[in-house]
């Protein structure tokens, strides 16, 4: 299509994943283990809110994109962004999914994520998340 328009994931450590993406993106996460809520909204500004049970608390609001943000919690997740042209993302975590690697240069190409939980999801997108 001109991109990833509905997915939607059921894994049987209780993640939920629901992605809907038109002329911006719109994501939701819900987990029963891990990150508890992700929900994003972007339109012409990108608003990204998370919540979790393990003490992470993030929110992001961005006009002209992510240029950088760093993001710790004590259950140890650890959240780098990097943004230019392209969105950069990586993440790394103790505790719930364990590798989530971001990368892009016109949108978003690749997006693979790991972890321990058995849950292995990857995506592919030639237009890329706008």
């Amino acid at each position: 299509y001109s991109g990833i328009k509905q997915q939607h994931y059921e894994s049987y450590s209780g993640l939920q994943q629901h992605y809907e993406s038109y002329s911006g993106l719109q994501q939701h996460y819900e987990s029963y283990s891990g990150l508890q809520q992700q929900h994003y909204e972007s339109h012409s500004g990108l608003k990204q809110y998370y919540e979790s049970y393990s003490g992470l608390k993030q929110h992001y609001e961005s006009h002209s994109g992510l240029q950088q943000q760093h993001y710790e919690s004590h259950s140890g997740i650890k959240q780098h962004y990097e943004s230019h042209s392209g969105l950069q993302q990586h993440y790394e975590s103790h505790s719930g999914l364990q590798q989530q690697h971001y990368k892009s240069y016109s949108g978003i190409k690749q997006q693979h994520y790991e972890s321990h939980s058995g849950l292995k999801q990857y995506y592919e997108s030639y237009s890329g998340l706008k």
